[in-house]
């Protein structure tokens, strides 16, 4: 059981490595070694989950997710990269129907990859508010420390006002006062 729970993030920080590694094997065995991969990375992602959600200290889980994705950050660029290139290939036709298509499949890759690497975060938040050791309303208070935060609440606000302004207008019985339809005039 600790050998689970040490090698399996460290499996998950190596996994997208692993599969670069077998593209660079002679053809016939980066084939079968790249269909290993496919056939494993569920069951390295599942153990990374399940290692995530019982892991019992916090503060080793939050760690263990700083980590992994400060591993996965060359791994991004690389895949961003290649799908610049790939968006620069789309002169040819043939590129034109394919590079959409890869596109997809390399973002539903990193999207996998970022959740399983975020779990440990979440199960650690999860933990540390268990143990008391912030609450919402002080997680709350320290997001609104971030400008980016601040800037996305207060576009939110003016949005509500004018939404409840709108319905408020219409709706019968509304304190505010109906102005008059217009009566034409009369010849």
């Amino acid at each position: 059981m600790p050998t689970i729970r040490r090698g399996a993030p460290v499996l998950l920080a190596l996994w997208p490595y692993l599969m670069l590694a077998a593209a660079l094997l002679p053809e016939e065995t980066a084939a079968a070694a790249a269909e290993l991969w496919w056939l494993l990375t569920p069951a390295v992602l599942l153990a990374n989950l399940w290692n995530a959600c019982t892991l019992g200290d916090p503060g080793r889980s939050v760690r263990t997710c700083l980590w992994v994705k400060l591993v996965h950050i060359p791994f991004y660029l690389l895949l961003f990269a290649a799908g610049a290139v790939m968006v620069l290939a789309m002169v040819v036709p043939a590129f034109t129907l394919l590079t959409p298509l890869l596109l997809l499949m390399l973002a539903g890759m990193e999207w996998v990859l970022l959740a399983v690497g975020s779990s440990y975060g979440i199960a650690g938040a999860l933990g540390l508010r268990r143990a008391g050791v912030f609450t919402r309303a002080g997680t709350a208070v320290r997001w609104s420390q971030w400008p980016w935060v601040r800037r996305m609440a207060s576009g939110v606000r003016p949005l509500s006002r004018t939404r409840s302004r709108i319905r408020g207008a219409s709706s019968p019985g509304s304190a505010r006062q109906q102005r008059p339809a217009a009566s034409s005039p009369s010849r």
